[in-house]
Parts: C-alpha cells; structure tokens; sequence
C-alpha cells in the first residue's frame, strides 16, 4: 500500500473550488480527537461485503446531499449511542467533463469523465451494465436463485452484490469512479439496540490525490486528512 498523501485543507478564498468537482463525505467515530484522519479509516461498512476483505485499490464514501444529510443524523445518533465522538470526513473530487456525467449517461460520457453515475444512466447502457453484473453472479449461486436476482434492477443488484463494483472497475481502467446505491451499515448490533443500516448513495473510486481539490473535517478544520 502506498504512503498516505496529505490532502490540500479547505480554503475559502480558493476561486470555484467546487468547479468540476463533486462532494461525497464519510464517517468515523473515535474515543479521542485524531490530529491526522487517513481517509480509509472512514470507510463505511456495506452490506453484502465481508469487513476483513477489503479492497486496496478502491474506497468509497457517502454521495449526494440527501443520502450525506440522511447518513449524518444517524451517524450522530450513532456517536451518542456509543458515547463516541463524531468525525465528518468531507472530500471535493475533480472530473473532467463532469455535466456530462449527469444526464443520459453512456459509456462514452463515462470514458470522457471517469464518472459513472448509475442513476442516471441512458437505457440501452443500464441494461448493458445489467447484464455485466448478472456475468458475475451467475455460477455463484443456483439457478432458481439467480431466476430471482435476473428480474432485479440494476440499483438492485447492486446493493445486493456491491463488490459487483469493485470487479467492473477493474476490468475498466477508466472509471474512476462510480456512484451507486448500497446498504451502509451505520452501527453494528449490541445488547441495546439491533443493527442500524441506511440504503444510500455511494461513490466507490480510485484513491487518486491528485484529483482531490479539498478536503476537511466538519467537526475540527485543525485535523489533517490523508488518503
């Protein structure tokens, strides 16, 4: 693994820091304040991925303003509960030719940009991408299961098979990110309370410095973050 990058902090003077860029942000919940948050150490669990099987070439985050509000509220209940302290790991990722990556996406926009929104998908391409995920599934489990799984959608499949993500952006160098729905996994069961899990948007992308325009940390602008 390579050594951590210090990221460039917030700077309300830098011109259009959000130009090109968009904002996803993670969480983390320590029993003591952290002078420097490695970005990893944020990463929020997804349901249908083993913990102690994660990927080194990819992390994710918490995208949209809905699911990081949404994602907030039962973060912080979550710190109460745990009588933890709350950290919101905010991060401004640039892409090129980012409005493209908006509206009717095909997979040439996704090749201009490096961004693959699933929710926004043109019809012919989410069906490709359909089939591509069903590929993957299919031989790991039985057939009267994988009947059932073929009539899903593909944000469906998705957050059932999140790793689904993981394997398509390997074998395509040029998705730098991708943003889909999963199942977060925001606390874990204890004699108090059951599970607590939220389905969200999620961005999984390539843990590239250099295409980080800022990052902060909500709770305490004096904390470094790394990546």
């Amino acid at each position: 693994m390579k050594q951590p990058v210090v990221l460039p902090p917030r700077d309300e003077k830098r011109i259009g820091r959000a130009n090109g860029a968009t904002f996803f942000r993670s969480f983390l919940l320590a029993d003591r304040r952290p002078s420097v948050i490695d970005f990893r150490e944020t990463l929020v669990g997804l349901e249908g991925t083993n913990p102690r099987d994660l990927p080194e070439d990819l992390v994710w985050a918490v995208h949209g303003t809905r699911s990081i509000a949404d994602a907030s509220i039962y973060f912080s209940k979550a710190s109460i509960d745990e009588g933890k302290l709350l950290y919101e790991v905010e991060l401004w990722m640039a892409f090129d030719h980012l409005k493209e990556s908006t509206t009717s996406v095909t997979e040439q926009s996704v090749r201009n940009s490096g961004l693959l929104t699933s929710t926004r998908l043109r019809a012919d391409y989410e069906q490709e991408l359909k089939d591509i995920v069903l590929s993957y599934v299919e031989g790991r489990i039985t057939k009267k299961d994988f009947a059932v799984v073929s009539t899903l959608s593909l944000q469906q499949l998705l957050v059932q098979f999140p790793s689904a993500v993981w394997r398509f952006m390997r074998e395509r160098p040029y998705v730098k990110a991708f943003v889909h729905q999963a199942v977060v996994r925001v606390a874990e069961k204890n004699d108090k309370r059951e599970a607590v899990g939220a389905r969200l948007n999620v961005i999984t992308f390539r843990p590239d410095p250099k295409r980080v325009v800022e990052a902060s940390v909500r709770q305490d602008a004096g904390i470094k973050v790394t990546l």
